[in-house]
């Protein structure tokens, strides 16, 4: 409602507008509210106007009910009609699926289902990819603990999927990450409210934001534009994520962030050559990086040493670590954070 009058009067305003929505004819019932209400119409200004006492008429209750019954029933058919209509137009641009016996397909989760407090606004809506067990969409497992889901009872299938990526996959990379970010955060020795925006620099199938899933923080994922592009599975997670080359600077208004993850992603850059050097990724790391934020970087022994011999230039205090890999053999971490500086 717009009003042109002062808006410390709106409230002298608002019962003449009340009154003029419950007095107008609804486009779906055919009736005013306050006629579906009260069997009547409400009195206008020109009803105030006295009628000869010839033309004046009366009703008896019984006759009343009747009416009132009469205009709840008429209500019902048209609010059905109306619904027909509505879901003739919105069938008509729905796209069905047909499923095949052994399709993959993602799930997609009621918000309810999720255990009290565990919810968050931001957090992965999909499940999946689960095997169909026939054309009917019915899954053949339940859902992976990693949802917090009791159950399928309250989720149906969204789509197929056609990832490249197995279950399998899937459920051994979300479990993966669930273990080294528990280590991750014993080892930055940070509460889980100390950290809010995170990026996950080679993000791969989006394991790591997954096992994020509830902690308070923000997941931005980005896959290496010369890598294969795994954004689909990332975002029929339910997440969200960028291509980028990280020869090129990350547009990262209006935001910093508290901590960045590159997994294997210098050695994946090691021979990209002048302007896309270990130099130019740590400064750009840095540029995008807030004070006292982390830095955990993944990869060879090789590629480890050189940031470590490097990052005293940048004011970044480093501490080495191994933690064990998918492949089960050791991995060189380091865990960075950036030093708050002035100049003085």
């Amino acid at each position: 409602m717009h009003c042109e009058r002062s808006v410390e009067k709106v409230d002298n305003i608002l019962p003449q507008a009340e009154f003029a929505f419950n007095s107008s004819t609804n486009r779906t019932t055919g009736y005013s509210p306050f006629e579906v209400a009260y069997g009547l119409k409400p009195k206008q200004p020109v009803d105030l106007i006295p009628l000869p006492t010839s033309v004046r008429t009366s009703q008896d209750g019984d006759a009343f009910a009747r009416h009132i019954r009469d205009i709840h029933e008429k209500v019902r058919e048209k609010i059905k009609i109306s619904n027909e209509n509505y879901k003739e137009a919105a069938d008509a641009h729905r796209r069905y699926i047909q499923f095949q016996e052994g399709d993959l397909v993602m799930v997609r989760l009621r918000p309810e289902r999720f255990h009290p407090s565990t919810y968050q606004k931001l957090q992965a809506k999909k499940a999946g990819p689960f095997r169909t067990s026939g054309a009917d969409t019915s899954l053949r497992e339940s859902f992976p603990a990693l949802y917090s889901m009791a159950s399928s009872k309250d989720a149906w299938v969204v789509g197929v999927w056609d990832g490249g990526i197995d279950q399998e996959r899937f459920i051994s990379d979300t479990i993966f990450w669930q273990d080294q970010v528990s280590h991750y955060y014993r080892l930055m020795n940070v509460n889980k409210t100390d950290i809010r925006n995170v990026m996950d620099m080679n993000a791969l199938i989006g394991g790591f934001a997954v096992a994020l899933n509830t902690f308070p923080v923000w997941v931005m994922n980005v896959v290496p534009a010369s890598m294969n592009n795994s954004l689909s599975a990332i975002y029929d997670r339910g997440l969200i994520g960028s291509f980028h080359d990280w020869c090129e600077p990350f547009s990262t208004y209006p935001r910093t962030y508290d901590l960045l993850h590159a997994n294997h992603l210098f050695s994946h850059y090691q021979n990209h050559g002048e302007g896309c050097l270990l130099e130019d990724i740590m400064l750009e790391m840095d540029r995008i990086l807030r004070p006292q934020g982390f830095i955990i970087i993944r990869d060879n022994e090789q590629i480890t040493s050189r940031i470590r011999d490097i990052a005293p230039k940048f004011l970044w205090e480093v501490e080495s670590h191994l933690l064990e890999n998918e492949q089960k053999k050791m991995d060189s971490v380091l865990i960075a954070r950036k030093k708050f500086w002035a100049i003085v």
